[in-house]
């Protein structure tokens, strides 16, 4: 006896659609003023990249958001992920050094 998979009727997109409810405005507003204090002319690269990103998790932390944060080498970019029910909603932040 085989069993038959129900195809879904709409075609996929590359773009997950957010989950009702989600504002990605708080968070970025609140990791973009946390960055402030990181942005002291460093020029971007590894050490600039770990400054804003233990910035960036002390801040989701004491705002109680339970998140894992990713920088790439330069540090001129932010990715946070958050669990939002059983779904995982990206928001990017960049960090444009003085």
């Amino acid at each position: 006896m085989t069993k038959r998979i129900r195809l879904p009727k709409e075609r996929p997109t590359h773009r997950p659609r957010p989950a009702p409810g989600f504002d990605p405005g708080p968070i970025e507003a609140l990791l973009q003023d946390a960055v402030l204090d990181v942005i002291d002319g460093s020029p971007p690269g590894p050490l600039f990249a770990s400054r804003v990103q233990r910035v960036c998790i002390e801040a989701l932390r004491r705002a109680g958001v339970d998140a894992q944060v990713h920088t790439d080498p330069s540090g001129q970019r932010v990715t946070v992920q958050v669990r939002v029910g059983r779904r995982v909603e990206q928001v990017v932040v960049t960090v444009v050094p003085c």
